[in-house]
């Protein structure tokens, strides 16, 4: 996004500036109980405000950095080239202390004559992050091998997918929320359409997306936020009746960028 498009599509002056106190309770005996929900409000209502704006500055907000694809990849394709990007390409991580770490599964489903993702959307019931569209996962336990094992365990909590259904191929870029967690997204595929065995108390809902119907340009829009002093650009995916956003869409674009790159640039 160039200069001049970041400040067309700037948001209010009520949704910018705002300082936010670091948690600092006992990771030990609250982690999984961060009681941030009002930061998640706050953020949904400026990415309410961005999406207001996106018919009138959705070419001028994306510029050069529009996401297309012309084609449609088959299946065989999007694996060929998650296995070749992944592990070649250079991944940004989050260093510090204070962030609680979190691995998410990236599920990749090769169903078919092209690939499509898997989301949940969360119940009204969890403690954070109520209604919001993700990807499974969760807080990293004790007893966990690597990151890859939370989000294989995570899932197979969520959804009851079985963790050797999944082939892990690698990681996305780390990532630091607002509301104190370190993220980290495992991509994973799995062959066919596999059996879901929701947890009725965290997963209200569970769809799938084609990952070319995510490549349109008109599904996506973006913008810029100052949250605690630093400048972010966020985005937001529209998909049927279901709202992508916050971290779910960072990790989205992270992985919809690898479809993008050209031919020539790819490793």
């Amino acid at each position: 996004m160039n200069g001049d498009a970041a400040k067309r599509c700037k948001p209010p002056t009520d949704c910018v500036n705002t300082v936010v106190a670091a948690h600092t309770a006992n990771p030990h005996s609250d982690r999984r109980h961060i009681r941030l929900s009002w930061i998640t409000a706050w953020y949904a209502s400026c990415v309410r405000k961005i999406e207001t704006r996106r018919r009138r500055c959705n070419a001028r907000c994306r510029g050069g950095n529009e996401l297309v694809s012309s084609v449609t990849m088959t299946s065989e394709a999007f694996e060929r080239l998650l296995r070749s990007s992944l592990p070649a390409r250079q991944r940004r991580t989050v260093l510090g202390s204070g962030l609680v770490e979190a691995g998410v599964l990236v599920p990749v489903l090769l169903h078919g004559g092209e690939p499509v993702l898997l989301f949940t959307r969360r119940t009204d019931r969890v403690e954070t992050h109520k209604g919001q569209v993700s990807f499974p996962g969760g807080v990293v336990d004790a007893g966990d091998a690597d990151v890859v094992a939370t989000a294989l365990r995570e899932t197979h909590e969520e959804l009851g997918i079985e963790p050797s259904e999944v082939e892990p191929l690698g990681l996305l870029d780390d990532l630091a929320t607002p509301t104190g967690f370190k993220i980290t997204p495992v991509v994973g595929i799995l062959r066919g359409l596999p059996l879901y065995v929701p947890n009725t108390e965290e997963v209200e809902e569970v769809f799938t997306a084609p990952v070319s119907a995510l490549l349109k340009p008109d599904v996506c829009s973006s913008g810029v936020l100052v949250f605690g002093g630093v400048t972010r650009q966020v985005w937001a995916y529209a998909y049927g009746r279901h709202r992508i956003w916050g971290a779910t869409a960072f990790i989205l674009r992270n992985l919809l960028s690898l479809a993008t790159v050209a031919p020539s640039e790819r490793p």
